[in-house]
């Protein structure tokens, strides 16, 4: 009866486990949603930009910080950003 126990618990362990939704840990300057946007601000990317509204879950920027890059996962504060190759284009430059 003991054995029949343990084993029914770790069945509902198991059920529980894998119906929870794992949370990634996220790098510095970057929290988890469950909602973010798809196309997230990069200090490559120009001020304006046309994106769809779509959810997307994981990791994204903290509020004054963005992507260094639209390839990269680190988040810099926006000010940050390295030099604008193209005048008026990109995030924090303005020449």
């Amino acid at each position: 009866m003991r054995t029949v126990f343990i084993v029914i618990s770790i069945l509902v362990c198991l059920a529980v486990h894998s119906i929870q939704e794992e949370i990634p840990i996220c790098r510095d300057n970057q929290v988890y949603k469950k909602c973010g946007t798809a196309c997230p601000d990069a200090c490559d990317v120009p001020e304006r930009q046309n994106c769809l509204a779509v959810c997307v879950k994981g990791c994204f920027c903290k509020e004054g910080y963005i992507l260094i890059s639209r390839n990269s996962t680190y988040c810099i504060r926006e000010k940050d950003c390295p030099k604008c190759p193209y005048p008026n284009t990109c995030k924090g430059h303005s020449h």
